[in-house]
């Protein structure tokens, strides 16, 4: 019983499609246009994902999130640090 169990699991995970994206700071993907990239993928997407290599991101505008973006998971480059700045800099 659990050995069918466990079949079924796994041929569930991985009919299911997923999409990850890397963003990296000055890169050309910016973490909005990760995010507008992954909105505009099929909804059949299982799992959305960015991840945010490490370094300092510098956001001019408010990232903003909504329905569309139910399931995205935005996540650290293992074993580094991503920092997120919002607002201007003041000189």
């Amino acid at each position: 019983m659990c050995r069918a169990a466990l079949i079924l699991v796994l041929s569930v995970a991985v009919l299911q499609p997923s999409a990850t994206l890397t963003v990296t700071p000055g890169g050309a993907l910016t973490l909005a246009a990760a995010r507008d990239q992954l909105r505009q993928m099929q909804d059949g997407a299982a799992a959305k994902r960015i991840v945010l290599r490490g370094g300092n991101y510098f956001l001019s505008e408010t990232l903003r999130l909504d329905q569309r973006d139910s399931g995205l998971t935005v996540e650290a480059y293992p074993g580094e640090k991503p920092v997120l700045y919002g607002g201007r800099r003041i000189t």
